[in-house]
């Protein structure tokens, strides 16, 4: 029987989400010349790649379960208005930059320059991606509307994850996108044994390692929904491709909206490139087929957006101040630079609890039934080096850069609870759900905004057309800005 259906709306919708952003970024930040004549190949990079997309399959069970639908559709949209995009609720100090940097896109000419105190022009330079949709169409309306777009916009993107996760177990279940919801580290359990919390910013169980951070999914939707929603998206497309065609393609989106997410995809973008090779080779033989059958029109074209994008970010003033460079991808890094505040075998120790209950757990919980998977082995992987490596001067890289792992990790999660429920393992199935118990008070985060008492003594909480960043105080801000003597200052910026 024939499970694949013909590519339709939604594959069109999912190649439209993540490639607006740039397109409005080529056609609006780059010169001319250069911004229409890429902007022009990559619309028809869109439509070839649609063409050769990888069909949609059947999910057994949606058209029976409309009631649960329903449901699922609308818890997405409680999260959206409980995340703090939009301003439904009241917010708190990262929404009011982000809010900042939505306004400016909105009120200023693109691309955005503003002046600092001392007089100097500067470029804005970040992680736009997620905003420009909703800043364009506030263009030709009004602020108050572009933030009810924005948050269509973000609903859009979670419904499409929500999707390619049914989509992956060909089922349609919203217990799926439930787990999605609870996952997380054991933080709960860390703040008990410790006894750290971040008493700074509303009492953060997350930062019970003193240091390092790993957001649960809900974490990161409250405090980084610009990062997390497409990271998130552009691995289930990557994910869900059995050839090569496109992967380069959809991959250099994540560079404008999820720049540190993008180099935690790139492992699972090659190792998904490798598995796609059908035939019998192995080693570097089986890498070289991978690197041929992806020599593609599409994705070479994804290949010169990524290197103006790495040029576009890595040209960012915070990326040449206060720490030594190098030649990493994005901006200079050290591995271990993250144990410099402690003495070597108090760093160790610190490591070794944090990775434990961060994940580590769940893997041993998993390695019954996943151990033969090499998800397994490289989420793991993962998730063990991004502690290792600081770029920038906070640990910023391990917050982000882990996002497609987590959601990796989530995912075999979820496998291993239908698994050993159904083959009746009793012990490990509640051995998860107890890690999801405790998991699951991370929800926290979205509580802030439905329960502003919360956190009334550590916010000075505010809406955000009432109290914003003035553009002078903000234009002073080295990490949102670009440096004029960089290479895309010079030679690509309009």
């Amino acid at each position: 029987m024939n499970t694949s259906i013909k590519k339709d709306w939604i594959l069109l919708i999912s190649y439209l989400y993540i490639f607006i952003p740039v397109l409005l970024f080529v056609f609006m930040w780059l010169k001319p010349y250069i911004g229409i004549v890429l902007g022009l190949l990559i619309i028809a990079g869109i439509y070839y790649s649609f063409k050769n997309e990888t069909p949609l399959k059947k999910i057994e069970g949606i058209k029976e379960r409309k009631p649960l639908l329903i449901l699922g559709i609308g818890i997405i949209v409680l999260l959206i208005l409980t995340s703090g995009i939009g301003a439904s609720i009241k917010q708190y100090p990262d929404h009011l930059i982000r809010n900042t940097i939505f306004k400016v896109l909105i009120d200023k000419d693109w691309p955005v320059k503003l002046m600092t105190s001392n007089g100097h022009i500067r470029s804005m330079n970040y992680y736009i991606g997620f905003w420009l949709p909703a800043a364009f169409v506030g263009k030709f309306t009004s602020y108050k509307f572009a933030l009810l777009f924005l948050q269509m916009w973000a609903i859009i993107g979670m419904l499409l994850i929500w999707y390619y996760m049914m989509e992956r177990k060909q089922k349609f279940h919203l217990w799926y996108f439930v787990v999605f919801i609870l996952f997380g580290g054991l933080d709960f359990l860390g703040t008990l044994l410790t006894g750290n919390i971040y008493e700074d910013i509303g009492n953060r169980y997350e930062w019970w390692s003193g240091y390092w951070n790993y957001p649960s999914m809900m974490t990161s939707l409250f405090w980084a929904f610009n990062q997390a929603i497409y990271a998130w998206l552009i691995y289930k497309m990557i994910m869900r491709q059995e050839n090569n065609k496109n992967v380069v393609f959809v991959w250099s989106t994540a560079l404008l909206s999820c720049t540190f997410p993008a180099i935690g995809l790139l492992p699972f973008a090659v190792y998904k490139a490798i598995d796609n090779v059908k035939d019998d080779s192995k080693g570097i033989n089986r890498f070289i087929n991978a690197v041929k059958q992806g020599l593609t029109l599409t994705n070479v074209l994804g290949l010169v957006i990524s290197i103006i994008l790495v040029l576009y970010v890595r040209s960012n003033v915070a990326v040449h101040t206060g720490f030594n460079q190098s030649t990493a991808l994005i901006t200079s890094y050290t591995i271990t630079q993250s144990f410099t505040y402690y003495k070597w075998t108090a760093k160790l120790l610190n490591y070794l609890w944090f990775v434990l209950l961060e994940f580590v757990v769940y893997y041993v919980v998993l390695y019954k039934d996943k151990h033969k998977d090499p998800l397994y082995w490289l989420s793991l992987i993962v998730l063990l080096m991004c502690p290792l490596i600081k770029i920038g001067n906070w640990v910023d890289f391990a917050m982000r850069a882990s996002i497609p792992a987590l959601l990796c990790l989530c995912e075999l999660v979820i496998d291993c609870l239908q698994s050993y429920f159904e083959n009746k393992q009793h012990y490990l199935f509640i051995a998860l759900i107890c890690l999801l118990a405790v998991a699951s008070i991370n929800c926290y985060d979205t509580l802030l905004g439905v329960l502003p008492s919360m956190s009334e003594n550590a916010y000075e909480q505010t809406y955000p057309d009432i109290k914003m960043v003035s553009d002078k105080n903000f234009a002073d801000l080295d990490n949102f800005f670009g440096r004029k003597e960089s290479i895309f200052f010079k030679y690509f910026l309009k």
